[in-house]
Parts: C-alpha cells; structure tokens; sequence
C-alpha cells in the first residue's frame, strides 16, 4: 500500500508543477489531499517519496527548504506560431512594477495589528482597494478585486486592521503570521494559506 501511496504522491506532484510554477511543501500537500491522497498517518511517507522524486525526476528543483519547481525544458517551448492579432501576444506576460525582488505574494499580519500586502501581490490591486475573507479556523485569507465591503489596502499594501488579528488570537495563531498564495487567473482573486515564515525574507526563521 505504501508503493502504491508513493506512486500516488509522486504522480500528482508532478502533474501540480508541471507548468513551473514555485510551490510550498504545504500547497503539495493541499492538492494531494483535494485529490483524494491521504497520508495523514503516513507523513514519513510524503518525505521519503519527494526525496525520491528528485533523484529520479532531474526537472524538479528544490531551490529553498519545503518549496519546488518542475524546470520547463527550453528545447519544448519551440513551436511555430502565426502572428495574427488574436495570439501576437500569447506567449508574453505583463511586467508588473515591483521595485524589489519578490517571489511570492504574502499578506504579512503583524503584532501593531498592521496587514502588509507585499508589493508583487498589491499589483493585483490597482484601486488599492480589496474585499477580504478569512476562513473561520484563519487557515486561509482571499482578497478578491471589486469584493464586497471593500477594504482600503493603503497607498503603500500597509492598512490596520484589527478583525484579521483577532480572529487569529481567537484561533491560537502565532503574530507575526504569513499567507502565502498564488493569484488564481480564472476567477480573479488571491488565495493565501497561513505561514509562520514570510518566504519573501532574506532573514532565517529560528524557531524556540
């Protein structure tokens, strides 16, 4: 049952980074679980298939510990492409005003109760302006454009706001706490899942 479990394990993380993307140990973990993958009696399990994995698979990248990447070979992204007006742009992407190297878009909660939006993620938000929810046991955050009430994010992605940090207290959360999340294309919005380290720093997080 175990081979078949880290088959499994394998199979689907390779499927979940194979448009190469970075990805947390934690967002791996998410997705096998929504897929029906349970290991949660059997974490050694997870461990010893990503170990595996990279042995077998020199595509995946382990840059930082508990994030991965499936390098994307250059020689597959040759194609012939026409250049009407309607794919002209297909194969380029925005470039975004960040003036600081960022990785990753995080909604840091600080301990003066302050929401800081990282500055790749306030992109998102050009109205500076966002409807925010947190999960009732604050394991997730979304901001959602246009979302209802609208909450100001601050000139700079600094606003106060005491609902997020209480709800946090309440749930026995750790201050400072992070969220961590990819912007979700389809339907517009950000998802963050609760860190307790900000994968934008260059400071190493010790824990006591």
């Amino acid at each position: 049952m175990s081979n078949n479990l880290s088959k499994s394990i394998k199979e689907l993380t390779i499927s979940y980074l194979s448009d190469g993307q970075m990805r947390s140990t934690k967002e791996i973990k998410t997705f096998l679980t929504k897929n029906n993958v349970n290991f949660e009696k059997s974490h050694s399990i997870f461990s010893t298939a990503m170990t595996n994995l990279k042995k077998e698979n020199p595509l995946l990248k382990n840059p930082k510990r508990g994030f991965y990447y499936l390098e994307i070979s250059k020689k597959d992204d040759i194609e012939t492409h026409t250049t009407s007006a309607d794919n002209i742009f297909e194969d380029f992407e925005d470039v975004l005003p960040i003036s600081k190297k960022e990785i990753f878009l995080v909604a840091s909660v600080l301990p003066d109760n302050t929401l800081a939006i990282s500055s790749h993620l306030l992109s998102f938000f050009p109205k500076k302006e966002a409807g925010i929810k947190i999960k009732k046991d604050a394991s997730q955050l979304l901001l959602i454009p246009d979302g209802k009430p609208e909450i100001y994010l601050g000139k700079n992605g600094r606003t106060k706001n005491y609902y997020i940090s209480q709800k946090l207290q309440q749930c026995h959360k750790k201050i400072p706490s992070y969220y961590v999340g990819e912007w979700d294309k389809k339907n517009n919005f950000w998802l963050g899942y609760l860190s307790t380290t900000n994968p934008n720093s260059s400071k190493k997080n010790i824990k006591k």
